[in-house]
């Protein structure tokens, strides 16, 4: 037997209507109290959102119509299909926040996820905090790191739900009528009411202005429906919600461990005292405990005054229901206002309502002047404008013909695209100047594009709403499916840093109001609009501004080629009279192929690939050298030297890194020779920032993680087939693309299952006196290891002696254990230096001959001084020379740039020293503050290792005046010892006397 709802005024008239709404009302409710009980799984941080709170929602709803609830007559004349309308919209309104465990995994691998997550700064420090505890070090149970990660992930999934769950709710509605009882008798007009009810819930107040989407009347089923009156009703039926209920404390516990800003959303509505609900007014009354309490009361008290205010506003004029009267609602402390909000007698707060006021004259300053990077960012401005309003009458004009709309519109044919250019002028007009009335000569630019064009509803609402913008608005979600490059309803402004005089004219057909062509005249942010009929004939808008000051000939293509660089409409340019159309780039303007004038048969070639990533346009360049050998992609540095090894080689390089969004270059056209490069264009998941200067910042080509991962495929596909990389060399040639690829960090090489720590066959080891190639991963797994040094091969040298390298292969090959030789080691990447010693420490040092040392080493920091930088570490050892202080080693690849992030460089000393244990002293008195930190410094400085020889001079006078400071603690004081330049160098035992 179906459970009726609880009683309520709307119900019983339902009932007393028409006994088929009513008990399909009944049959509603019970399908969808099992379906909301699953909301609490995505949002435990959330209020109630049950059937309780649809129950509630029909009770506040009864309480604005019926004056009593013994009367069964509402205040206004409500159709059957009205009262259904509402109480099934109150309980199918929230539907859209029922989530399944598949569909968030499928939205955390959305686009519309990641543009979500990138789209405000919030999000993006939220999304950075799960990372972070995922991948955190300091957390090393990895099953304790996953749970608080997948914790916050869940609170931000829910978040994005919530957002659009009244857009969920009519995709719910539409997906599963037969699951939801067929609720709208098959009809599809009371269907598609329901769904905008529900959709209009979660919609600014603007926008159920919109009489198609919410007409004031509409025939369903033989009856009169108020569609805007029935989504104002279930907006004020939400927010009155407040029983003290929806925060149980027994639902708080179950729901913990809940987001600290959460906690007061569960609080707050058990401090209402007084709450009732009446036709002709809202009366509450609460005492709060916490300052945060009191701010989210008010909050939404205001937000219920602001709803109560529209809604007059909104009904003023209809044609049915025009005699309702929202209920009077005002919030306040005097005797006037039926909203009071107050501290309780025991709590330590005093709440003002203090908010900070808006320099109006200061913010156009900041909004127009410290903006934009540079003055004629204007045109820039423009021309996205332009492009989104052709985009978008581009989209309109696909349904006419019947062409599916594509999800982005460089996806459309060119022979349609280029039926949209955006034109932008440069010219000279005669302009009466009004001080002298005489005329001036004006440089003038205008912008125009063949768009959607504006109406008077339009400019009022968002041309003139500065920070509003049509892009962002659910309207236009709804008829277009592209991301639009406008979003903050600011880049008009920039026309006034250069300009006192703009003129727009524009012409929307499509106008519901008919108003036809309009001019408009603007002498400034703050002037008043002067508006008159205008003369276009066609489609779009045209905004001309007439310049302070003039604008280089050549400066206006400059700037647009250098910003347009993958738009897919035509740009076209009159410069005065210089007439230039830019396309958007693409491969061929950059694949090219010239010879190697040095070796008969080689060349160099720039090859494109594609990107291959969802939402991202545009293309990988590799630079890559032919021989009889195969095709090396390591020789950006030979490309780059040609030119001046033979008087006709010709230079070649990668094009620069460029990331546009939409078409529009974000980052400027740099770089240096490189062996790999992307040119890329956004098209869904990045959304713009606020500030220009920001988002160049942000978009390093280099790190962006989709062009990262499509260069490993390409690495990775390009290692498999590679003839150079399978050869009996190939491990040098892996290394040799390893440095040449120059955008890799610590983080790429040294993070398990990372591209390079996987590759096979990359480090020679001898492994019990047999040579054989392993991974990264493999070699970083060797428990201990040595690796071998002839004395002579300390530092980096351009040439190694053969006789030294095969002394240490002879030495290696008789080894036991695992051996790395210094002339093996030579030719492994730089990049791989430090990461391949990462967490190692040297245990001893043997000598093998006069000539021949190893190092063991094994896991773990060792014993080290702390001299504060750790790509330099001293290490203490017993070295077999116990006169000795020690020495240093430094290694990196032959020809190899000397970048300290990745060569290794080795301080050995002798902890046996006397000199040494006085050093150490002194660093650790540096850590204790007992020595300064110039004093550290200094001593550090002087110390010869591999450095002049005179150096033993000046240490030797920091010692002897050290010893004159009185009051020296005893470990400080240095030993009275000799010191000498040898004591600073390697030098086997036996040869240290000759």
């Amino acid at each position: 037997m179906i459970k009726e709802p609880p009683l309520a005024p709307l119900t019983s008239y339902l009932k007393k209507k028409d006994v088929a709404y009513y008990g399909k009302v009944c049959e509603l409710r019970e399908v969808l109290e099992n379906w909301l009980n699953y909301i609490p799984q995505t949002f435990p941080n959330y209020t109630r959102h049950t059937i309780q709170h649809s129950d509630e929602i029909v009770l506040q709803i009864s309480r604005l119509l019926f004056r009593d609830d013994e009367l069964l007559e509402p205040e206004v004349s409500l159709s059957g299909v009205e009262a259904y309308i509402l109480v099934a919209s109150a309980y199918l309104h929230d539907s859209g926040m029922v989530t399944s465990d598949q569909e968030k995994l499928e939205i955390l691998n959305s686009d519309r996820w990641r543009s979500w997550i990138s789209s405000e700064e919030w999000r993006r420090e939220q999304w950075t905090l799960v990372q972070s505890i995922r991948y955190s070090r300091d957390i090393p149970d990895d099953t304790a790191r996953n749970f608080l990660a997948d914790l916050q992930t869940r609170f931000l999934v829910a978040e994005f739900i919530r957002r659009e769950h009244h857009i969920r709710a009519s995709k719910v509605i539409q997906q599963f009528p037969s699951l939801l009882g067929r609720f709208a008798f098959d009809h599809p007009m009371l269907q598609e009411t329901i769904e905008r009810v529900c959709v209009g819930h979660g919609l600014s107040t603007d926008e159920l202005e919109d009489r198609e989407e919410y007409p004031e009347l509409r025939d369903i089923r033989g009856e009169k429906v108020n569609v805007r009156f029935m989504a104002i009703l279930l907006r004020l039926g939400d927010l009155l919600d407040m029983s003290s209920d929806r925060a149980c404390p027994l639902l708080l516990n179950p729901a913990s461990p809940v987001p600290a800003d959460s906690y007061a959303h569960w609080t707050q509505y058990q401090r209402i005292s007084q709450f009732a609900v009446t036709p002709d007014q809202i009366e509450i009354r609460a005492k709060c405990q916490n300052q945060e309490e009191h701010r989210l009361l008010q909050d939404w008290c205001s937000w219920i005054v602001n709803e109560i205010e529209k809604a007059a506003t909104l009904m003023a004029h209809a044609p049915r229901h025009s005699s309702w009267k929202p209920p009077r609602a005002k919030l306040g402390d005097d005797s006037e206002s039926t909203i009071k909000i107050v501290s309780a007698n025991d709590a330590n707060y005093i709440f003002r309502r203090w908010t900070f006021e808006l320099d109006q004259k200061a913010i156009f300053q900041r909004l127009i002047y410290d903006l934009y990077d540079l003055p004629e960012a204007f045109v820039r401005e423009l021309i996205q404008n332009g492009l989104d309003a052709n985009r978008s009458q581009m989209y309109l004009d696909l349904d006419k013909i019947g062409v599916e709309r594509p999800e982005y519109p460089t996806q459309v044919e060119e022979g349609i695209r280029i039926n949209y250019p955006v034109s932008v002028t440069l010219s000279l007009k005669d302009v009466v100047n009004p001080s002298s009335e005489k005329l001036e000569k004006v440089y003038s630019l205008s912008v125009e594009d063949c768009g959607i064009g504006m109406d008077l509803e339009v400019i009022e609402r968002y041309f003139l709403q500065v920070g509003r913008s049509f892009y962002t608005t659910d309207e236009f979600r709804r008829k277009f499916r592209f991301v639009p490059t406008s979003r903050f309803g600011l880049g008009f402004l920039s026309v006034f840093a250069v300009s006192d005089h703009v003129i727009v004219e524009t012409y929307k057909p499509t106008s519901r109001s008919n108003d036809g062509p309009l001019r408009l005249t603007l002498k400034g942010p703050k002037n008043y609009l002067l508006i008159e009929k205008g003369a276009r004939t066609t489609n779009g808008t045209r905004i001309e501004v007439q310049l302070r000051m003039p604008m280089a000939l050549n400066q206006l293509t400059s700037l647009a080629s250098m910003w347009c660089r993958r738009v897919e409409f035509p740009i076209a340019i009159d410069a005065l009279g210089k007439v230039t159309t830019l396309r958007a780039e693409g491969a061929d303007d950059f694949v090219r192929e010239v010879p190697d004038v040095t070796k008969e048969g080689a060349s160099f070639a720039i090859r494109a690939f594609p990107i291959n990533r969802t939402g991202i346009e545009g293309e990988i360049y590799v630079l890559t050298y032919t021989d009889e050998k195969g095709e090396s992609w390591a020789e950006a540095q030979r490309a780059s030297w040609g030119s001046s090894k033979h008087p006709l080689s010709e230079p070649i390089r990668v094009p620069n890194n460029s990331v546009c969004m939409h078409g529009i270059a974000v980052t400027g056209d740099a770089g240096g020779p490189a062996q790999m490069s992307a040119r890329v264009d956004y098209r869904g998941r990045i959304g713009p920032t606020l500030s220009r200067k920001s988002l160049q910042q942000q978009h390093d080509t280099s790190q962006l993680a989709e062009i990262v991962s499509r260069r490993e495929e390409l690495l990775t596909e390009h290692l498999k087939t590679s003839n150079l990389a399978k050869s009996n060399e190939g491990w040098k040639y892996k290394n040799r693309l390893a440095d040449a690829v120059y955008f890799l960090h610590k983080s790429d090489i040294d993070s398990p299952g990372s591209l390079w720590s996987s590759v096979n066959e990359l480090i020679p080891v001898y492994v019990e006196g047999r040579r054989v190639l392993l991974s990264f991963e493999q070699f970083k797994a060797l428990p201990t290891f040595r690796s071998y040094f002839h004395r002579n091969q300390l530092w980096e040298l351009s040439v190694r002696n053969e006789v030294e390298n095969m002394s240490l292969e002879a030495s290696a090959s008789a080894s036991t254990g695992n051996v790395i030789t210094s002339a093996d080691f030579d030719f492994v990447a730089r990049k791989f230096c430090a990461p391949l010693f990462h967490n190692r420490h040297i245990d001893g040092m043997l000598w093998l001959s006069e000539e021949v040392f190893a190092l063991d080493w094994s896991r773990g920091l060792g014993r080290q001084l702390p001299i504060g930088i750790p790509d330099y570490p001293y290490n203490l050892v017993a070295l077999q020379d116990t006169d000795a202080v020690g020495f240093a080693i430094f290694r990196t690849n032959v020809g190899g740039q000397h970048s300290s992030a990745w060569r290794l460089y080795l301080v050995l000393l002798n902890h046996l020293n006397p000199f040494t244990k006085w050093f150490e002293a002194m660093m650790h008195g540096a850590q204790r503050g007992i020595v300064t930190e110039t004093q550290r410094n200094n001593l550090f400085k002087m110390l010869p290792f591999g450095g002049p020889i005179g150096r033993i001079d000046e240490l030797k006078s920091f010692v002897a005046e050290w010893r004159k400071i009185p009051d020296m603690p005893s470990e400080l004081i240095p030993p009275d010892i000799e010191l000498k330049s040898s004591m600073f160098e390697i030098a086997a035992p036996n040869t240290k006397a000759r």
